[in-house]
């Protein structure tokens, strides 16, 4: 997934994303352009979660200049982690890798619920407790062929997305 330009005619769709992650700066901050291609990295290692940027010195930029009048002070880039439409975290400057993805996992995975093979052919659940690289760890909520309930599993990023996981969090 990449990351989407956010302008006025798009801003009330990422708003309104379940997970998102937008990233506040300017054409000319260096940090900025820096701290972009991170940024992407994740975007494209995490699909189920929206993730935009908004450049506050190009056209377009109006309606997010509006929801957020005290922007002209803050420190660039600024990074802000939404879920379901609001924001529940934010952070200034450039910050590592570790600290972006520990940030999404606290604050838009944990505690989503994933669909899980079950027994007899049915569907189990599971919660999300965090993703850490490539891997994913899953609270059982119920017993299934992967485990017992509460035990905690552990999957690659194919194991969770193929081999008949079903791909479905919360809102997707």
């Amino acid at each position: 997934m990449a990351i989407e330009k956010i302008t006025d005619s798009n801003y009330e769709g990422l708003k309104q994303a379940q997970r998102a992650v937008l990233v506040v700066g300017t054409s000319w901050c260096q940090s900025c352009r820096a701290y972009k291609p991170m940024i992407s990295q994740l975007s494209d290692s995490i699909p189920y979660v929206a993730f935009g940027e908004v450049v506050l010195d190009e056209k377009g930029a109006a309606q997010f200049k509006k929801k957020y009048p005290g922007i002209s002070s803050w420190t660039l880039p600024t990074t802000l982690f939404m879920r379901d439409g609001k924001e529940v975290h934010r952070f200034s400057g450039v910050h590592p890798l570790q600290t972006v993805l520990q940030t999404i996992n606290e604050k838009l995975v944990a505690g989503s619920t994933a669909y899980v093979p079950g027994n007899n052919g049915r569907v189990a659940a599971a919660r999300i407790k965090k993703i850490v690289g490539d891997r994913y760890f899953l609270e059982l909520l119920e017993d299934s062929s992967l485990g017992r309930k509460n035990e905690i599993v552990e999957l690659t990023r194919d194991e969770f997305n193929m081999n008949g996981l079903e791909k479905k969090l919360n809102g997707m």
